[in-house]
């Protein structure tokens, strides 16, 4: 169970009637045996997916550590592979996020930029704020001299709705103080990602 889940269960009975009756709305029968135990399964995927919700970004980021050797390049990591939910059709869109960043003074460990990720992942989203939310993260909170973050993704509910699109992918991109400034150093940023 979820840490939800254990929390407040006159909510999660509401939450759980709801989804009774939306079967019953879409023309099945909650009460059959097959889907008797179906609504707490559906809840709890879903407190588990959008977890982000309990989550501090600000906090993930607060541990830094003091960069001391005078590097003032671009730090990168790449493909890191993520599952969001579509905020307007509930359904799933995944895909790879690539974070750059140029240190002022200030580093993270790497692992908490997938951390950040995942918090802001796991709440219902739209792609675009998805990749605005990491990159005013990292910009607020480690003040580095820029920031750059592409995310990739293919969404379920484009595909369900439009056959040809299976394989389509949303690109979107956000770029914060030099990677913004400086067409030098967004073009060689974006370059490496290829």
């Amino acid at each position: 169970m979820s840490k939800i889940l254990k929390k407040d269960r006159a909510i999660n009975q509401k939450a759980i009637n709801a989804i009774r009756s939306l079967i019953e709305c879409i023309g099945d029968d909650p009460g059959r045996p097959e889907l008797k135990k179906s609504p707490y399964k559906i809840l709890e995927v879903l407190q588990s997916s959008l977890s982000g919700y309990v989550v501090n970004p600000d906090e993930i980021l607060a541990e830094t550590i003091e960069e001391v050797e005078g590097y003032d390049d671009i730090i990168m990591l790449k493909d890191i592979n993520f599952t969001s939910y579509c905020e307007h059709h509930f359904l799933p869109f995944s895909g790879k996020c690539h974070i750059g960043y140029i240190p002022n003074k200030k580093i993270a460990g790497i692992g908490k930029f997938a951390e950040v990720l995942e918090a802001f992942a796991g709440r219902l989203q739209i792609q675009e704020r998805l990749t605005v939310l990491i990159a005013e993260a990292i910009y607020n909170n480690l003040q580095p001299k820029g920031v750059g973050v592409v995310i990739e993704a293919k969404h379920n509910c484009l595909s369900f709705k439009h056959s040809g699109c299976k394989d389509a992918k949303m690109r979107t991109v956000k770029m914060l103080g030099n990677f913004y400034e400086d067409s030098n150093i967004r073009n060689e940023f974006l370059y490496a990602l290829k």
